[in-house]
């Protein structure tokens, strides 16, 4: 079940760029990157973990790249983690999965969604298909 973002309190601990991930055309057997950073809104030291998407045959992400000034998995004030999404998708159809964030400070999804138009099917009010017996 995908949920909405949630922040247990009004003042999250990190932000994501983007808030949400949108894929509009795609081809099957293609794959489509977006890069994610999660930056530390808060005023100390902090830690995150993110987690891959539900449906890990469409979408995955990459191992989180810290900064060169971190240890041990910390994020300072200001700083910033990033990560790649991978799209591929198996059929063009719309999909929709997300990214649990857990910090400190609770957890939030980032929403993945996938969507192509529809098809537009034109196709005539009346078709003359000749003489026809019936049953035939």
């Amino acid at each position: 079940a995908i949920r909405p973002k949630v922040v247990i309190n009004d003042n999250p601990l990190f932000v994501s760029d983007p808030q949400s991930i949108n894929f509009f055309e795609y081809s099957v057997g293609q794959s489509y990157t977006k890069p994610i950073v999660f930056r530390n809104v808060s005023s100390v030291t902090r830690m995150i973990r993110i987690s891959q998407p539900t449906n890990k045959e469409i979408f995955t992400i990459s191992p989180i790249v810290y900064p060169a000034s971190s240890s041990s998995g910390l994020i300072a004030p200001g700083m910033n983690v990033s990560t790649i999404l991978t799209f591929k998708p198996k059929a063009l159809i719309s999909y929709i999965d997300s990214i649990a964030v857990h910090t400190e400070g609770g957890s939030y999804d980032v929403i993945i969604s996938a969507n192509r138009e529809e098809p537009i099917l034109s196709l005539p009010s009346t078709i003359d298909i000749g003489t026809c017996l019936i049953g035939d």
